[in-house]
């Protein structure tokens, strides 16, 4: 049996609205009993976006980037170092980061690169996002989805991508 309510103060509506709240539902240790994605609506209108970005991926991170040199950067790569230990070790994420997904705010895949091992404190990734002088722009790392095929790409993320092994 599931229970979702929500309280309302008499000023939260005017007599004759509506509030709707639809979603999706986690057990506090992550377990996923069904996976969609939030909207909630007053009066037929959205309030907030239903964001979540594809309900095969069951858990994201969110990473601001922030452009500090007040011009436009366009295809512009981002390094990033994230703590992928954790995650892994609390069966998040598979063991070599093939799950992982980069994100915008309007639901874009961003190309991206592992560059270093996974499963390491300090993994490091490069993500690809054009930013505007001074932006704040969220993305989110998307993980947990165990039939994900890697989409790491360093020929994608990078201008110019040398990983100097022939196998890869």
């Amino acid at each position: 049996e599931l229970s979702v309510s929500e309280t309302l103060t008499p000023s939260d509506l005017a007599s004759g609205e509506s509030f709707t709240i639809e979603g999706y539902v986690n057990f506090t240790n992550g377990t996923v009993i069904d996976n969609y994605p939030v909207s909630v609506y007053r009066n037929g209108t959205r309030l907030a976006k239903s964001d979540w970005f594809n309900s095969s991926w069951y858990y994201r991170m969110p990473v601001n980037i922030t452009e500090r040199s007040n011009g436009s950067l366009i295809e512009y790569s981002v390094n990033l170092t994230l703590d992928t230990s954790q995650i892994i070790a609390e069966g998040k994420m598979k063991n070599d980061c093939s799950d992982i997904q980069f994100i915008d705010n309007e639901s874009n895949e961003l190309p991206f690169w592992v560059e270093s091992s996974c499963n390491a404190v300090n993994t490091t990734m490069w993500v690809k996002v054009n930013l505007s002088g001074a932006e704040l722009k969220p993305v989110y790392m998307y993980y947990g989805n165990t039939n994900a095929v890697s989409a790491s790409n360093g020929s994608a993320a990078m201008a110019y991508h040398d990983d100097f092994e022939d196998n890869r």
